[in-house]
């Protein structure tokens, strides 16, 4: 059995994509797998701190010096993915690739939690890439609802 979401995503990739989201070629592979680690080993942390401020605690337990240091840190990792993503359209290079999915997962509910973001245009035009695709839509881009508090 499989269970860690990286692992689970690196076995899928290589078990079924013939290629296309591993990679063919240790560096293709390596580079997909290091924006993989970078987002489960930087901005992860930050990104749920920001989702259980915004969304998944009820308000009169949210703290707001809370939510602004997430948005202070989650920002200061995103803008080392703005520089990445403003000479090529995908993390690891010109085409969707594993390392895309962590990441991309994360971007649908950053950019639909209510919260004034920073101005990171590569970042934003990359969301909008992937929500050009189908699989991306009918996947990601799903209603969290049932996520928040019962009561707020």
């Amino acid at each position: 059995m499989i269970w860690e979401s990286n692992a689970v995503v690196r076995y899928l990739a290589q078990a079924y994509g013939d290629g296309a989201l591993a990679g063919n070629h240790p560096a293709d592979i390596g580079r997909a797998d290091m924006w993989m680690e970078w987002f489960q080993n930087n901005a992860y942390a930050d990104f749920i701190a920001l989702f259980y401020q915004l969304v998944r605690l009820p308000r009169s337990q949210r703290d707001p010096a809370r939510r602004d240091a997430a948005i202070a840190a989650l920002t200061r990792q995103f803008e080392v993915l703005e520089k990445r993503l403003s000479d090529q359209p995908y993390v690891a290079g010109d085409r969707l690739s594993m390392g895309d999915i962590p990441v991309g997962s994360a971007l649908y509910r950053y950019y639909t939690m209510e919260f004034d973001r920073p101005a990171l245009p590569a970042l934003a035009e990359y969301y909008d890439r992937l929500g050009q695709r189908e699989a991306y839509r009918t996947t990601v881009m799903a209603s969290y609802a049932s996520l928040r508090p019962a009561t707020d």
